[in-house]
């Protein structure tokens, strides 16, 4: 992430086994955190007690607690931006909204969704990033399929992924988003793209 605020600091900082496991526990401790407190009530000392590590050591890597959230937020980003997509549009966004619906049945992913869906102005540039790195990713099946002539030239992708992502995320802050869900998402999506 480009913001300076939101880079974890590294220089000084030990790595191998035990700060992985540090990682780890932080990770979980700022997810437990945002659900129970959300990121208003969420608070730097409450993460590394729940995390069991010293304020010190969560201060050394973590300066901010949006820099807390972009720790969280990159290991379900990445997971998504870097699965395998099948060819063809209708298997390619069945397994991107496979992987939205896997990233936001975990804890990590429903608290992220609500951290972002807040009103926190500092969680601002942090969200922003966070939709464009997730829309990159859903444009993908799109272009892949206007370039394949599977849709129209003029297809709208930008519409369509947003529309992809903010159904699947507004989705699961009330409901699972299991197979069904997703069958249904995936079918109008396709309908929106023009094929049915």
């Amino acid at each position: 992430m480009a913001d300076e605020a939101v880079q974890r600091r590294t220089r000084n900082l030990q790595s191998g086994p035990r700060s992985r496991a540090v990682i780890e526990a932080v990770r979980a401790a700022v997810a437990a955190e945002l659900d129970r407190l959300g990121f208003a009530g969420m608070t730097m000392d409450g993460v590394a007690r729940t995390a069991g590590i010293n304020r010190t050591t969560l201060y050394r890597r973590w300066p901010t607690k949006v820099a807390l959230l972009a720790e969280l937020l990159e290991a379900e980003i990445d997971r998504l931006e870097h699965a395998e997509l099948p060819e063809g549009l209708d298997p390619a966004l069945r397994e991107v909204v496979a992987g939205l619906a896997e990233n936001l049945s975990r804890r990590e992913g429903v608290a992220l969704a609500r951290a972002f869906t807040a009103p926190e102005p500092e969680l601002r540039g942090l969200a922003e990033t966070a939709r464009l790195r997730a829309l990159m990713r859903l444009r993908v099946p799109f272009a892949r399929a206007r370039a394949n002539g599977e849709i129209a030239a003029d297809a709208d992708i930008d519409m369509l992924a947003h529309m992809l992502f903010s159904g699947a995320v507004l989705w699961a802050l009330d409901a699972p988003l299991d197979g069904a869900a997703q069958q249904r998402l995936v079918t109008l999506a396709l309908r929106a793209a023009g094929q049915a």
